[in-house]
Parts: structure tokens; C-alpha cells; sequence
């Protein structure tokens, strides 16, 4: 997998508290048309080795 992108609202402290507890790195704060808002944009490396 590599890394994967995980997106929350701006103003959802929980999320990205979890986010960053879990090694989300912040890319970028765009708005997102489709859902009207500004979103957090994080990527999260992950390794799938089993």
C-alpha cells in the first residue's frame, strides 16, 4: 500500500488528534467543493509487511 491519504474538518480536534497519534503528516488545508468546506489533507505511510 505505501501510504494512504486521510481527510477530516478543520474543526474536528478528535480526528486530528488520531491523525497525528498515528503519524498523519498534514499536506495541505483545501476547500473541497463537493462537501462545501475546508478540509485537512494528511498523508499516513503505512507498512503492510506480514
Amino acid at each position: 500500500m505505501g501510504r494512504i491519504l486521510v481527510t477530516c474538518a478543520p474543526s474536528n480536534a478528535a480526528s486530528r488528534r488520531t491523525i497525528d497519534a498515528n503519524g498523519g503528516l498534514l499536506r495541505h488545508i483545501a476547500f473541497v467543493d463537493i462537501v462545501k468546506r475546508d478540509t485537512c489533507h494528511y498523508w499516513i505511510d503505512v507498512d503492510v509487511r506480514r
